[in-house]
């Protein structure tokens, strides 16, 4: 059974009323009819959509899931998978329709790989000057 709008208050109605119970206003199969097409034509668009349908929605914020990848690899892990954590968050908010918790969350990825980038920078930097401090000594104690 399904539910139709009234045309006069717009409440929710079983299709085989004859009348609206909350105005009274009588109801004809023609507007059952063109609900019942209306609620069809949007199941077969959702069906395409891939089972929901996203009406007017912003365009989909950048995720920076190929840089969170890249960070987790190249430079700090931790860093890395919590910027790849926040990546994926961003896009099932923005896929169950929280556009403002999609930009938050692909925020926060952006965050993180930033200091994936200044760790990994640290780090590689405290090693090559360790390296050179190595080489330093065995190049002074060979003479």
């Amino acid at each position: 059974m399904a539910l139709i709008k009234c045309p006069l208050c717009g409440e929710s109605v079983s299709e085989n009323a004859t009348k609206c119970p909350h105005c009274g206003e009588p109801l004809t199969n023609e507007v059952a009819t063109q609900e019942t097409n209306q609620q069809q034509i949007q199941q077969t668009t959702q069906q395409a959509n891939g089972g929901y349908q996203q009406p007017n929605m912003l365009p989909k914020p950048d995720n920076h899931m190929v840089t969170a990848i890249l960070i987790t690899l190249c430079c700090c892990i931790v860093p890395g998978i919590v910027s790849i954590v926040y990546a994926v968050n961003s896009n099932s908010a923005y896929s169950s329709g929280d556009y403002a918790g999609a930009v938050r969350a692909a925020n926060s990825a952006k965050t993180w790989i930033n200091w994936g980038l200044i760790l990994g920078g640290i780090y590689y930097i405290l090693v090559a000057l360790y390296f050179i401090f190595i080489i330093g000594l065995g190049a002074a104690s060979s003479y």
